[in-house]
Parts: C-alpha cells; sequence; structure tokens
C-alpha cells in the first residue's frame, strides 16, 4: 500500500508513446509536491539465439543521444499481445523469424522512479529470414551484430552497453540458458 497520496493530476502532454502526467501529491513524509512521470505502453525485448548460440544485437541510432546504442531488438506494444509484438520487432529489426518463442517469467521497470513503463523478454530460437528476404525495415537501426555468449559477457563487463533494457535483457536470458551463472 502506497504512502503517496495523489491531490489532483493532469495531462501536461501526450502522443502515441507517450503521456506526461504532472500530479500534485502529499509524499510519504507529509511533504506536498508536485510529481511529474510519464506512462508508456508495455515494451518487449528479444533475446534471439541463432543455431551457433550467437545473440542478434542491433546498433540502433537514438534521437534522445545522438548516438549508436547497441541493443537487443525490440520497442512498444502496438495493440496487439505481448508475443506478436515481439516476433513483429524481432521481423523489423532484423528481417528474422523464429521458430520457438519462450517468454521469460521476469519483467523490469526499467525508469520505476520517472515512468509507469514495464518491459517484457522473450528468448526466440530456430531463426531463419523472413519470407520474401526484405530484410530489416525500422529505419533507426543501422546494423545488425551477431555475439557468442563469451562476448557479451566481455561486453557486458566492459560497459559496451549502455542501454538498461539490453542489459536486463541479456543477463535474464543468460541465466535462463544457463550461459551466466
Amino acid at each position: 500500500m502506497s504512502n503517496w497520496k495523489r491531490l489532483t493530476g493532469k495531462i501536461v502532454y501526450q502522443n502515441d508513446w507517450k503521456t506526461v502526467h504532472e500530479d500534485e501529491v502529499i509524499r510519504p513524509d507529509g511533504r506536498s509536491a508536485t510529481y511529474a512521470w510519464i506512462e508508456t505502453p508495455p515494451e518487449v525485448r528479444v533475446v534471439a539465439i541463432n543455431d551457433d548460440k550467437e545473440i542478434c544485437l542491433v546498433h540502433e541510432e537514438r534521437y534522445t543521444t545522438g548516438e549508436l546504442s547497441l541493443e537487443l531488438p525490440g520497442g512498444h506494444i502496438e495493440g496487439e499481445d505481448e508475443l506478436d509484438a515481439a516476433k513483429r520487432e524481432l521481423t523489423e529489426e532484423t528481417g528474422l523469424h523464429a521458430d520457438h518463442w519462450e517468454r521469460l517469467s521476469s519483467e523490469t521497470l526499467p525508469f520505476i522512479g520517472t515512468a509507469a513503463s514495464r518491459t517484457i523478454f522473450f528468448v526466440a530460437t530456430g531463426l531463419h529470414e523472413a519470407r520474401g528476404g526484405d530484410g530489416p525495415t525500422d529505419d533507426t537501426v543501422t546494423k545488425i551484430q551477431w555475439a557468442k555468449w563469451s562476448e557479451v559477457k566481455k561486453m557486458l563487463k566492459d560497459g559496451a552497453f549502455v542501454d538498461g533494457q539490453t542489459i536486463s535483457g541479456l543477463a535474464l536470458a543468460g541465466l535462463h540458458v544457463g550461459q551466466i551463472k
């Protein structure tokens, strides 16, 4: 049970991906405050593993940082169920389909202090090119990279990943498939 008390709330901005709220609240310590927070649709991330036990990573251009980010394929659920969203995102960002899908039991709340947002993770195996072979259609993905688990662990340790959902997804999937102990 929360010790926060919401007095009033208003939406200050809204688009297809985000709603920015501003609430007048009483904090758990009794002080009043204005609390701004963001609401987003849930997100999926896919740990796609090929027959050589390599993980598919994407280099994605991020507007917020102006830099490329090395990430797991994924994005927002757009009205479909979680699995359909994961399948769509994998195809859009990598041009791949998978024969086998497993939803990991753990979810994350990546921006818990500022946003009502959750990320759901899937492991995809039995990878093959999408029918038609058109390849990726997401215009923010600039490159696809494959990495073995040993490389991924070194990249995690060396700070090659800056995206929190990617770090979480790789750690959870690595534990799930026995590659991280």
